[in-house]
């Protein structure tokens, strides 16, 4: 297992595996499912990890279950990542100085807390905030009710520059068809994009690429239908006196193409979502699904 028994919930792991940075986290003692899509929390805690350690191209959450979210998803995050890093490090938006330049200290920070917070955990929501708050912002400013005219030009165009750098970040653009219907908070775009691949967790067992060495044969032996063998192979070690079992199931030998179609199926069915007269007529619901699987 990659964590231990007794490790920190949280915790994690930076492996280096054929050419990339893996991201592990540990989810073994979460009372929930991880899920980038669905929990602001989990996606705030991804992203500042991102933050903080730029060169990971793929997440794994380790749980009963792994989640692997690839590359193609993690570089969006990353994105958002580095923004946050480029507004806090770079522009300094936080510092004494610069707050001061846009009015009260205090209420300035605090807005912009928020606004920094909300690009971590849901960044279509904070779009949508910054829009709202540079037209509300504008329409004051336009009205004359501003009482210190050059502070709220000077956090307008803060806000508009924020607004423009999130806009022009790829998440936003691969979201660009559903941004109409957008709703403060609602996070169904995100289950359209942040679908991870889900794997087992082998608790007792491990995966290796080839037999061990130095090793007895005791017995050999396939089990299953004949379409689906499965080959398994008892060894026995000199000095250690438990057997060695190894099975290779018929999933681990499929091609590359094949976890390609198996993944795409997967996505097709979970798309799906039944009707509620569906639910009460069993035979109904299992008829659907064939259909969609079969299509």
């Amino acid at each position: 297992m990659m964590f231990k028994e007794g490790s920190p919930l949280y915790s994690i792991e930076i492996e280096r595996r054929q050419g990339e940075d893996v991201l592990y986290v540990n989810y073994l003692s979460a009372p929930f499912v991880p899920s980038i899509a669905d929990n602001p929390a989990v996606m705030a805690r991804t992203v500042t990890t991102l933050a903080d350690n730029p060169s990971v191209t793929r997440i794994v959450f380790v749980q009963q279950r792994n989640y692997n979210y690839p590359s193609a998803q993690v570089a969006l995050l990353s994105e958002i990542a580095r923004l946050y890093n480029f507004l806090t490090k770079q522009e300094e938006i936080l510092s004494i100085e610069k707050m001061s330049l846009y009015g009260g200290i205090q209420e300035v920070h605090e807005d912009l807390m928020y606004l920094l917070n909300l690009l971590m955990q849901d960044p279509f929501s904070c779009y949508l905030e910054l829009r709202n708050r540079t037209k509300g912002l504008r329409s004051q400013l336009d009205s004359g009710q501003a009482t210190n005219k050059s502070a709220l030009i000077n956090y307008i165009r803060l806000l508009e520059r924020f607004f423009s750098l999130l806009e022009n970040t790829k998440l936003l653009k691969e979201a660009e068809g559903g941004l109409s219907d957008l709703s403060f908070g609602n996070r169904e775009l995100y289950r359209r994009i942040f679908r991870p691949d889900i794997l087992p967790n082998f608790t007792f067992t491990r995966l290796v690429s080839q037999l061990p060495e130095n090793v007895e044969l005791v017995d050999q032996y396939e089990i299953g239908d004949e379409l689906d063998p499965i080959s398994v192979t008892i060894l026995k070690k000199e000095g250690d006196p438990k057997y060695i079992y190894h099975l290779l199931p018929p999933e681990y030998a499929l091609t590359e193409e094949q976890h390609m179609l198996v993944n795409l199926a997967r996505n097709v069915l979970t798309e799906h979502r039944p009707k509620a007269e569906e639910f009460t007529d069993p035979d109904r619901t299992r008829l659907v699904f064939f259909n969609v699987a079969r299509d």
